[in-house]
């Protein structure tokens, strides 16, 4: 019975260190993650966006519903960078995906 105790502390506060790091990487992660909102808080400036949307059936057991799909691509810039970010929208399933691709120099034009 005394062992059973024992092995039971160490197993629960091993698990508890392996949910405890795995939540402090979580939340690493999302710091990191690089936004279309976090780049203009950074002085970032949006120069052009663009929006297309797609009208589509919803999912079963909602087909009879619109589900409306939307990308918006955003091209930011700051000095002499540019990146461009997408932003996908699903309606049905209100879920949104941000992706900022990397950051990469404005060509200098060689005729000026």
């Amino acid at each position: 019975m005394k062992t059973s105790g024992y092995l039971f502390f160490v197993l629960g506060s091993t698990l508890l260190i392996f949910l405890g790091q795995g939540v402090s990487l979580a939340e690493d992660e999302e710091e990191e993650k690089v936004t279309v909102y976090s780049l203009q808080q950074e002085g970032w400036e949006i120069i052009e966006s663009n929006t297309r949307e797609e009208s589509l059936p919803g999912l079963p057991p909602y087909q009879f519903l619109r589900r409306v799909v939307s990308l918006t691509t955003y091209w930011l810039r700051r000095d002499k960078e540019e990146i461009v970010c997408q932003i996908l929208y699903d309606s049905q399933l209100d879920r949104q995906q941000e992706e900022c691709g990397d950051r990469y120099p404005i060509p200098v034009n060689s005729d000026a």
